[in-house]
C-alpha cells in the first residue's frame, strides 16, 4: 500500500519538478533569489503588524508564511543539486537538504537553550538577556569570531541594523554614546540625528523601524481616503 506524502514532502516535490521543468526556475540563483526572499519577508511582517487575530488574519499570515517557506524549500533545492544544476533537481535529495537544514536548526536551539534542553539556568527573561551573547561565546565556532559585531548582518535596512547594533553593543559590555544633533545639515549630520533618534527610541522600549512603518501607514491610509 503506497503512504499518502505528508504536505512537506509533496511541496518538496513540486519545487524540484518546477526547478527541472520549469525554464524560469531552471535560470534562478541563490543570488537571483535575494530580493524575492526579502520581498516575501517584509509581506509577511506587513500581513502581521497589519492584521487582528481573528480567522482572516490567520488565514493570511498562514500564506505569507508559505510564501517564506517557498524561498527555503527553493534554496535548499538548489543547494543539493549537482554538477548539472536544475536538471539534478530531485526530490528525494532536496528533502534531504531541507532536512539537513532543520537538523542543523535543532541542535543549535537546543545548544543555545540551556536553561530548556540542560542544566537548572536562568528562569526569567531579563536573567536569559544577560546570558544569551555568553552562551553564544562557548560557542566559539559559529559565532566565528569574538568581534562585538560579529554575525551582525548589515545588509538589514539602516533603522533595523542601529538598532541592532545599538543592542549588540550594550549587551557586550561597549554602548554607544550618541547626541542628538540639532540642526543637522549634510548626510553625516543627518545620519548621526537619525542615530540618536533610534538611540532614543531604544531607551523608551520603541521599536524605531516599526514605529517609522506605523506612521507611514498613517500617512498612506489618509493618501487613501
Amino acid at each position: 500500500m503506497t503512504e499518502t506524502p505528508d504536505a512537506v514532502s509533496t511541496l518538496v516535490g513540486v519545487v524540484a519538478r518546477l526547478r527541472a521543468e520549469c525554464p524560469w526556475h531552471a535560470e534562478l540563483t541563490h543570488e537571483a533569489l535575494v530580493p524575492y526572499l526579502i520581498e516575501e519577508c517584509y509581506e509577511l511582517v506587513e500581513v502581521i503588524e497589519r492584521g487582528t487575530d481573528d480567522a482572516r488574519h490567520r488565514t493570511d499570515v498562514r500564506e505569507e508564511l508559505g510564501d517564506v517557506l517557498y524561498q527555503v524549500v527553493l534554496h535548499s533545492t538548489m543547494a543539493a543539486e549537482g554538477p548539472g544544476g536544475a536538471t539534478d533537481a530531485r526530490a528525494e535529495t532536496a528533502r534531504g537538504e531541507l532536512d539537513a537544514v532543520a537538523a542543523g536548526l535543532a541542535e543549535k536551539l537546543v545548544r543555545r537553550h540551556p536553561h530548556v534542553f540542560g542544566h537548572a539556568g536562568p528562569t526569567t527573561v531579563e536573567q536569559l538577556n544577560s546570558t544569551w551573547e555568553q552562551v553564544k561565546d562557548e560557542q566559539g565556532a559559529e559565532v566565528r569570531s569574538r568581534a562585538i559585531l560579529a554575525g551582525v548582518p548589515f545588509s538589514l535596512p539602516a533603522l533595523a541594523l542601529a538598532d541592532k547594533v545599538l543592542e549588540r553593543a550594550s549587551r557586550r559590555g561597549r554602548p554607544v554614546r550618541v547626541s542628538a544633533v540639532a540642526h543637522p545639515e549634510t548626510e553625516a549630520e543627518f545620519g548621526a540625528a537619525l542615530l540618536a533618534l533610534v538611540a532614543a527610541a531604544k531607551g523608551s522600549g520603541v521599536n524605531a523601524d516599526r514605529a517609522l512603518r506605523a506612521a507611514i501607514r498613517g500617512v498612506a491610509d489618509d493618501l487613501a481616503e
